[in-house]
């Protein structure tokens, strides 16, 4: 009987353990926390990868999803958004994933958005209202949309096939790179809060006359100017302006300044930068005769190469660590150099000696001159194989 008894108890318990769970009893997550199903198998994982908790294993999401506030999905191969839904997110970077267009329900929360080096052959007219950084460089667009998120502080557009910039600009704007496009101009306006504008390689003949008091850098190197505007900034620090068409400078070069870059060009001639406060100046390759009585005091690098001077200022800016002078016209250097000067390049020049060198000297180039000896040998003096004079 015992037996018996055994027996029936295991029959009863393996039919019971067989029943299939009523839908009450079942441990998937409630119904009221599935939202849209994801399609795309490579933009399932990213999400998983990026928030497990956001996605269930046959690829919906969940209530997680809508709080979510950082999602990056870079470098994921995402052919389809169906089923993108994050209705709270701030930042989302999509870059390097040759994707061709962006989902079509970007969430108005959006405030940072990173999409470059995709495909992507246009943006969404109508991008998120409050949107504040745009990054879609190195794309293939052709144009952006003609009304940019109003609140847009930071646009990078740079390496785009854009042969234009909406006229009318956001007015917060405070940064602009917009570089190697087809641009042939700039809006008439630019907002009043810019303080950086990049447009290096495109194909600009003018800049705007009238450009922000507030602009701190312009970067227009690679295009082909013929002039700058009379009028610069008067916060204006950084004015890179090479390989361009340019014959001078504006006659008065902003207080502020620390960096001038003007290579590369037809200049004959410099403004006076004595009252500025220049440090770095290269104004090599283009046509210069004298830098006499323009150079500040503050300058600790001169780049002057490949021009037409015969003589350098007698007396160099006392700061000036780094003297770039080759293959100009020069028969001799000044007699007294600067003690803080570190580099001297004056190769491809008549110069048959040099001056007493400076004890902190620890770069100097000068073949293809008449200088066959050195006059003293600074400690620190690397690769030097002229003897010393005697």
């Amino acid at each position: 009987m015992k037996v018996l008894f055994i027996l029936f108890l295991m029959v009863n318990i393996y039919q019971c353990s067989d029943k299939p769970l009523k839908n009450s009893e079942k441990p998937t997550i409630s119904a009221n926390y599935i939202g849209n199903k994801i399609t795309d198998n490579n933009l399932a994982d990213a999400i998983r990868d990026e928030c497990a908790d956001c996605i269930t294993v046959d690829n919906h999401l969940t209530k997680s999803a809508d709080t979510l506030k950082q999602l990056h999905l870079s470098k994921t191969g995402i052919t389809n958004w169906a089923g993108f839904n994050f209705p709270n997110l701030k930042k989302f970077n999509c870059s390097w994933s040759k994707i061709k267009h962006l989902p079509e329900n970007l969430p108005h929360s959006l405030l940072e958005l990173h999409c470059e080096e995709n495909q992507l052959g246009y943006l969404p007219e109508n991008l998120p209202p409050n949107l504040l950084k745009l990054y879609c460089g190195k794309n293939l667009l052709k144009r952006l949309p003609a009304q940019l998120p109003q609140n847009l502080n930071h646009l990078n557009c740079e390496g785009n096939q854009l042969r234009h910039l909406p006229n009318q600009l956001p007015p917060t704007l405070r940064v602009i790179n917009c570089r190697n496009n087809k641009l042939k101009k700039l809006p008439k306006r630019l907002p009043d809060t810019l303080i950086e504008l990049d447009c290096t390689e495109n194909r600009l003949t003018t800049l705007p006359d009238t450009l922000p008091d507030y602009l701190k850098v312009i970067r227009c190197g690679g295009n082909q100017l013929q002039k700058l505007p009379a009028r610069l900034p008067h916060n204006l620090m950084h004015l890179y302006c090479s390989q361009n068409q340019l014959q001078k400078l504006p006659d008065t070069i902003p207080i502020k300044i620390t960096q001038l870059s003007c290579g590369w060009n037809r200049i004959k001639f410099l403004p006076d930068l004595s009252q500025t406060h220049l440090k770095y100046l290269s104004c090599d390759k283009n046509q210069i005769t004298s830098l006499d009585n323009i150079l500040p005091d503050y300058l600790q690098t001169l780049l002057c190469g490949e021009n037409k001077i015969a003589a350098l200022p007698y007396k160099l800016p006392s700061s000036l660590a780094q003297l770039f002078c080759e293959q100009n016209r020069l028969e001799k250097l000044p007699r007294y150099l600067p003690i803080s000067l570190a580099r001297l390049n004056c190769s491809n020049n008549p110069i048959k000696t040099l001056p007493n060198l400076p004890r902190y000297l620890i770069e100097l180039k000068c073949e293809n001159t008449n200088i066959n000896c050195l006059p003293n040998l600074p400690p620190n003096l690397e690769d030097n194989e002229l003897p010393i004079c005697k």
